[in-house]
């Protein structure tokens, strides 16, 4: 007989990891080895053979978000940079051309 607080900390476990919609174990046959049921339908490592599977759209979407939000820091911090070299004054370098009606 198990004691109901280790039925509620694997019942979590089953709850929090979604185990019968996602593999139809019922929560008896869970119980049986809970350890063994964890270790090979949550906590599995992916074997290092098995190449990544590629993104979902979603997923390349938010990559996408987080690879611009990565790029807009970069360029804050280059100006922040260039800032401080300056003296913290925003100086653009001009690009002198002599006037060619003024020869």
């Amino acid at each position: 007989m198990y004691s109901d607080e280790h039925i509620e900390h694997y019942g979590r476990l089953f709850v929090a990891n979604d185990l019968h919609r996602r593999t139809g174990l019922r929560f008896e046959t869970f119980m049986r080895d809970p350890e063994h049921w964890l270790q090979h339908l949550v906590w599995r490592e992916t074997p290092a053979d098995e190449a990544p599977r590629p993104l979902l759209s979603a997923q390349r979407q938010v990559q996408a978000r987080v690879d611009m939000a990565i790029l807009a820091e970069e360029a804050a911090a280059e100006v922040e940079r260039r800032a401080q070299l300056r003296g913290a004054h925003m100086i653009e370098p001009l690009k002198h051309h002599t006037m060619p009606w003024k020869r």
